[in-house]
């Protein structure tokens, strides 16, 4: 197979990195997060009058993320951050009983008896990708990063308000949010996206019939008003905005980059189509057959090694506390950075090099440290839809390769953008020779 190193984040040498503030470091890799920072366990300097630690240090990871509840709290200028680009209170933002209170009323929505019905959904939005470009293959090539997002938003979309592919006109207006999105993130715009998805939002949950006869989705009380739910309407919208976000850009990232890396190592495409005829599957994958290819789950864990959907997370520390041998004391701010973890040249050979068998090879690293690879953090907060997301990621990549081979549309580097996600900075162009 032949490695591939892709363009990663442009980092300041740690005597240039400027941080004015907490925000700012968190918010501004290109001019904040030192590039020693893939060599130390941490950067820590004072911003006013806290600490403010830029942390990629597995051990002590472990300690922030799976510390008990308040120990290391989300720091509100996080909240700010993020909270303007998604709701106000939902899962991610509520604290203590409140968030409990969320996580209880919401935990019917992850129940694996609803997966079944999800993976159905999730081969047929992959099979109407794949008839889209191959008819449009012949005249040029096609973007991945639209394509993902289409297939994603109609597989969230799906999940919470039940409609399928018969619903023509639930799916116009979900392929044209996508659309609108795909813009919207290309020019920086993120309060049109949030804007976007609650117009949809607002039209699925009324125009949705099959929403309002599913027992196990908290989410059918958007359409049927009899119905008891914990959460208000207001609080119901804010969680369907904040999954709708979660649920389908970050996943639609990281297929649009696996692609993208697999359009650049022929062999690593070879060897996961070999893998998929070796296995049986058969045109609509099944359960079972998501277990049955390791060598693919391993391309997307490579490619979220790269590219992480979450490449930094804040929390504050509540009380004196010592964390990869600097001493913190209760108000300093720790980062979590995931994208320096996941490159780290301590952790990792070839760090920046795509190398698609990496995971299945334990020789090709150093240190496997639980918590050296972390695509959906760890402890209390880790993701609720990593299920979800590796389902419809794993569905749409085999589909993807099963029928076409993929190469680049131009020989440049597509680095990078840091928009919470990490978003290519122009669209992804691929050629794709269907396959006999």
């Amino acid at each position: 197979m032949n490695d591939f190193t892709p363009s990663g984040l442009e980092l300041p040498e740690l005597a240039r990195a400027h941080w004015p503030s907490a925000a700012r470091v968190l918010s501004d890799p290109g001019h904040c997060w030192p590039r020693e920072l893939l060599e130390q366990p941490a950067i820590t300097r004072h911003v006013g009058r806290r600490q403010v630690m830029l942390l990629a240090d597995p051990d002590a990871l472990q300690a922030v993320l799976t510390a008990r509840e308040g120990v290391f709290q989300r720091p509100r200028l996080y909240d700010r951050i993020v909270g303007r680009q998604v709701a106000e209170d939902n899962l991610v933002l509520a604290r203590g009983p409140n968030r409990e209170r969320h996580r209880r009323a919401l935990a019917p929505f992850w129940h694996p008896r609803r997966m079944a019905a999800g993976l159905a959904v999730m081969n047929e939005s992959a099979g109407r990708l794949v008839e889209r470009w191959a008819a449009e293959a012949p005249a040029g090539p096609v973007d991945a990063v639209a394509g993902a997002l289409r297939v994603t938003l109609t597989n969230i979309c799906h999940l919470l308000f039940g409609f399928g592919a018969e619903d023509a006109a639930c799916m116009v207006d979900v392929e044209a949010v996508a659309a609108e999105i795909d813009s919207h993130a290309r020019a920086g715009a993120i309060n049109d996206i949030a804007a976007a998805l609650l117009r949809l939002i607002d039209r699925l949950s009324l125009s949705s019939p099959v929403v309002a006869v599913d027992d196990d989705n908290p989410f059918a009380a958007l359409a049927d008003t009899s119905r008891s739910s914990e959460l208000s309407r207001a609080e119901l919208v804010h969680n369907a905005l904040l999954f709708m976000t979660a649920g389908h850009e970050t996943s639609a990232l990281t297929l649009a980059w696996a692609l993208w890396l697999l359009a650049h190592d022929t062999g690593a495409q070879e060897a996961l189509y070999d893998e998929i005829h070796a296995a049986g599957v058969g045109d609509i994958l099944t359960l079972d057959d998501l277990q049955r290819l390791p060598g693919l789950n391993a391309a997307l864990d490579e490619t979220m090694r790269l590219f992480p959907t979450a490449p930094i997370i804040a929390r504050q520390a509540s009380a004196q506390v010592t964390l990869a041998g600097t001493d913190l004391e209760a108000g300093d701010v720790i980062l979590v950075c995931f994208y320096a973890l996941h490159r780290h040249r301590r952790l990792w050979h070839a760090p920046d090099t795509f190398r698609a068998r990496r995971f299945l090879d334990d020789e090709d690293a150093i240190s496997r440290h639980r918590f050296a690879f972390l695509p959906f953090s760890a402890g209390p907060h880790i993701c609720v839809g990593s299920s979800i997301a590796v389902a419809q990621m794993t569905v749409a990549l085999a589909t993807i390769v099963r029928r076409f081979r993929l190469a680049p549309a131009h020989g440049r580097q597509i680095p990078p953008r840091f928009l919470i996600t990490l978003r290519p900075q122009e669209p992804v162009p691929l050629l794709l020779t269907p396959r006999d």
